[in-house]
């Protein structure tokens, strides 16, 4: 059984199959009463992607195909100054949290921070996020030297140690695109150089969604977020969802705007764009089967992905394949806490619809990371 499994596992008496899966979506479809989102079944919330309207469904045999490729392990990182750690922060997957683990990392040059704006990075971030007034961030105040490299060599890319430069929250190819152009001349890097190590985390989509919700019902969006491919700036940023009460918005609502970003934004933020034509010769199924498969084989490709879902598994999963140890352990959130609110079964169930591409992508992504963490992990 998996770590988390538990949290997740139905309880149904065991049943052959095929009839507990008639049970379950009979009464999935009937149930009237609310529901906790964290009561979702993972596999049960599955269910309804042949019946969607919005999004084609796509082929699944997509998963079982690319999952057969080898696995793609990072061979070593190099901490003398030739590599670095680009972390590519998907918004409400508990990235800030991961953010602030890498700054942590129990290194030989560990990283400073400096929450007062004086000189120097003389602050442990555990400390300098204490020394933080409410409202402040860490954003580009953080300094994690290469042990053994060049005193402006950092290892670490991330919105602590370098700020928005590349964009708010840029998506992969816009990391692609920018870094080589940032980073100090002398190290030469390319565009698709394999000294940049791509880690990034992802969520359960529902789970995302529905704390992406919450973030904007507190007035927060992403609205200077800009890919470098015009074609995704057409079909994510170019309309806006127009929300004029963001206090009192309902998820009926906001699951009304069928231009919200907040869809499938996992496999946008992963998705090679540049493959989609601009002119509407193609059909929304082709485009979107062309993202999803763009999607899965650059997550394959990341030196390392962590799952919301395993915090403890992810933090075992990332020291085995960098050779090093954080310094504090990562927390299971409680997800009983950090929603609190019930929704309606047919809202639960668009939330799926909308999503479609994410719960195929989060799906392969079980898979992989299962199959990275058990030959990883287990081996030692």
């Amino acid at each position: 059984m998996r770590p988390m499994a538990a949290h997740f596992r139905s309880k149904w008496i065991v049943l052959p199959i095929s009839v507990a899966v008639m049970i379950i979506m009979s009464l999935l479809l009937t149930r009237k009463d609310t529901v906790y989102i964290n009561s979702l079944q993972p596999e049960a919330s599955r269910v309804t992607l042949a019946s969607l309207n919005e999004v084609p469904s796509l082929d699944l045999n997509l998963l079982e195909m690319v999952s057969e490729v080898p696995l793609p392990l990072v061979n070593g990182f190099q901490w003398n100054g030739t590599d670095v750690m680009v972390f590519l922060h998907i918004q409400k997957t508990s990235g800030t949290q991961f953010g602030l683990h890498l700054l942590e990392l129990d290194l030989p040059t560990p990283c400073g921070c400096n929450a007062l704006n004086t000189t120097g990075y003389d602050q442990a971030p555990s400390r300098a996020v204490q020394s933080l007034n409410k409202g402040q961030s860490l954003v580009n105040r953080c300094h994690c030297p290469s042990p053994g490299g060049e005193s402006q060599d950092q290892w670490l890319f991330s919105r602590y140690t370098f700020g928005w430069v590349c964009g708010i929250h840029p998506d992969l190819e816009m990391l692609r695109s920018c870094l080589p152009r940032l980073l100090p001349s002398r190290r030469h890097f390319e565009s698709n150089d394999s000294r940049f190590k791509y880690v990034t985390v992802l969520r359960d989509p529902i789970r995302r969604t529905i704390s992406e919700y919450r973030h904007v019902k507190r007035g927060a969006v992403w609205d200077k977020s800009r890919s470098i491919y015009s074609c995704k700036e057409t079909f994510v940023y170019a309309q806006n969802c127009s929300f004029s009460d963001h206090a009192n918005l309902s998820i009926h609502d906001y699951l009304s705007c069928d231009v919200n970003p907040a869809w499938n934004r996992q496999t946008f933020m992963l998705a090679n764009w540049g493959l989609i034509p601009c002119a509407n010769n193609m059909n929304l199924s082709e485009k979107s089967s062309i993202l999803l498969k763009s999607a899965i084989s650059n997550l394959r490709q990341l030196s390392y992905f962590g799952l919301t879902e395993y915090q403890q598994e992810s933090q075992l999963l990332f020291e085995s394949t960098f050779d090093v140890k954080f310094t504090a352990p990562f927390n299971q959130p409680s997800y009983d806490s950090s929603v609190g609110e019930t929704y309606d079964e047919q809202d639960l169930l668009k939330l799926q619809q909308r999503n479609v591409l994410d719960m195929q992508l989060y799906k392969f992504a079980e898979k992989l990371f299962w199959a990275r963490y058990d030959k990883l992990v287990k081996r030692f």
